[in-house]
C-alpha cells in the first residue's frame, strides 16, 4: 500500500510537472504572437480632386504603398511605394501624390493625385511611416512638430515675387524652414536635398529634388537671405550630412 501510494505521488508530481511546463510553453508562444502584429494601416477619409469637381474615398497608407478606394472606380488607384515619384504633404489637410503616369492636361507631365482631408488633420504617424518606407523625394510643406535643431538661422525666403520670413532650422536628421505665412514651411530630410551652396555671407540656396509646378525635371532651389552672418559651424554641418550620402548626389551637384 506504501509502495503503491508512493508511485501516485510521484506520478502525480510528473503530471504537475508537465501541466506547468506546457502553460508556460503555451504562454510563451502566445507572448510571441501578440507580439508580431500586422503591418499598421492608416485609413484615410478623403476628397480626390478632379480638373471639374471631384469624388471621395478613403486613402489607405501601410508599409506596402498607398492605395486610394472610391465608388467612382475610374478613379481607384493602387500604388507601391516604387510606383511613386514624390509625396508632397501640402499642409494639414492636404497630400499629393505624383505618379509615373502621363497627364493630357499637363502636356504629357507626371500625373498628380490631389487628395484633401475630410474632417481631420494628417496624423504624425502618417508622415513618419512615409518617411521610413519611401527613398524617393518627400515635399512636407508644414511643420508636423518642433523637432530640436543643432543650429537656426534667422532668414527670409525668397520668391519670384516678395518673400516671407522664418528660421531655418538643422537637426541630425534634416532641414527645416519654419514660417508663420501658411503654406510656407518646409521640412526635408538630408536625402531630400540635393546640394547646399553660398555665395556670400548673407545668402543661402538648398537644391532640393522636389518637383516644380512647371518643371518636369527633378530638382527645385530655394534661396535664403540671412539676417545674421552665415554660421560655419551650421553650413560646414549640413554639407557633411548632404554629401556623405551616395556617390552620385555629389555627381549630380558637380562636387
Amino acid at each position: 500500500m506504501t509502495f503503491e501510494f508512493s508511485r501516485m505521488v510521484r506520478f502525480n508530481k510528473v503530471q504537475i510537472r508537465g501541466f506547468v511546463s506546457a502553460i508556460s510553453l503555451s504562454s510563451i508562444f502566445l507572448i510571441m504572437f501578440n507580439s508580431i502584429s500586422p503591418a499598421e494601416a492608416h485609413v484615410l477619409k478623403v476628397k480626390h480632386e478632379h480638373v471639374k469637381g471631384g469624388c471621395t474615398g478613403e486613402l489607405t497608407i501601410d508599409d506596402n504603398g498607398i492605395r486610394y478606394q472610391t465608388l467612382h472606380t475610374r478613379d481607384q488607384r493602387q500604388w507601391t511605394f516604387t510606383d511613386i515619384q514624390e509625396v508632397q504633404f501640402i499642409s494639414e489637410h492636404k497630400i499629393n501624390i505624383i505618379a509615373y503616369e502621363d497627364s493630357r492636361q499637363r502636356l504629357g507631365g507626371d500625373k498628380i493625385f490631389k487628395f484633401e482631408l475630410l474632417g481631420e488633420v494628417i496624423p504624425v504617424s502618417v508622415i513618419q511611416l512615409v518617411e521610413s518606407k519611401f527613398e524617393k523625394p518627400i515635399s512636407n510643406r508644414f511643420s508636423a512638430g518642433n523637432l530640436p535643431g543643432k543650429f537656426e538661422l534667422a532668414v527670409k525666403h525668397l520668391h519670384r515675387v516678395s518673400g516671407c520670413q522664418g528660421k531655418l532650422i538643422f537637426t541630425e536628421d534634416g532641414i527645416s524652414f519654419r514660417s508663420e505665412k501658411a503654406g510656407e514651411s518646409r521640412t526635408w530630410r538630408y536625402s531630400d536635398l540635393q546640394s547646399i551652396a553660398s555665395s556670400g555671407r548673407f545668402e543661402l540656396r538648398l537644391g532640393t529634388f522636389e518637383h516644380g509646378p512647371l518643371q518636369y525635371g527633378d530638382s527645385k532651389e530655394f534661396r535664403f537671405r540671412l539676417k545674421n552672418p552665415l554660421d560655419e559651424a551650421a553650413y560646414r554641418f549640413a554639407w557633411g550630412q548632404i554629401n556623405q550620402l551616395p556617390l552620385w548626389r555629389a555627381e549630380v551637384s558637380g562636387k
